[in-house]
């Protein structure tokens, strides 16, 4: 299944495999280089035994998060949310590690040959986010800066 989807969502999407491609190229010593679902050839080795070992160790309801959207009310949600999620146990999860880039990674690039319409050009630039920034103002004023060069949503 985290195959096919991967297949999906990645791979029969050039768009979407530039994306994945670019990150690997930008992140070189984070965690962010890896998608979030996977390389295929990591998914290829896997067993399910790790599968299980990595859902138990990650999927807490301490660490969840509950979106809710519709006409309800505070208390009718509080209400379907303690009968469905209040028996299941708090469990501790492993420590996030929060990753290190390169301090002056330098300029990369890589041509990535596929069946488009048009040739594209893809840019990036490695910025402090809300996680890295000495000065939250920072990440902010550089995430609008983004939205309004580039449009982004």
């Amino acid at each position: 299944v985290i195959k096919q989807e991967r297949r999906n969502s990645i791979e029969d999407h050039v768009s979407a495999l530039s994306f994945e491609r670019l990150e690997s190229l930008a992140y070189l010593s984070s965690a962010y280089r890896t998608p979030v679902i996977g390389w295929m050839h990591d998914l290829q080795r896997l067993e399910a035994l790790q599968l299980q070992q990595w859902y138990q160790a990650w999927y807490a309801p301490n660490n969840a998060t509950l979106v809710v959207v519709g006409n309800v009310t505070p208390d009718g949600v509080k209400a379907l949310a303690q009968k469905y999620f209040d028996h299941l146990d708090r469990r501790t999860t492993p420590v996030a590690v929060v990753p290190v880039e390169l301090s002056t990674p330098g300029e990369r690039s890589l041509t990535l040959y596929a069946p488009i319409s048009a040739p594209q050009l893809i840019m990036s630039f490695n910025i402090p986010g809300l996680a890295t920034a000495q000065e939250r103002g920072t990440a902010h004023a550089l995430r609008l800066l983004e939205i309004l060069l580039a449009g982004s949503n």
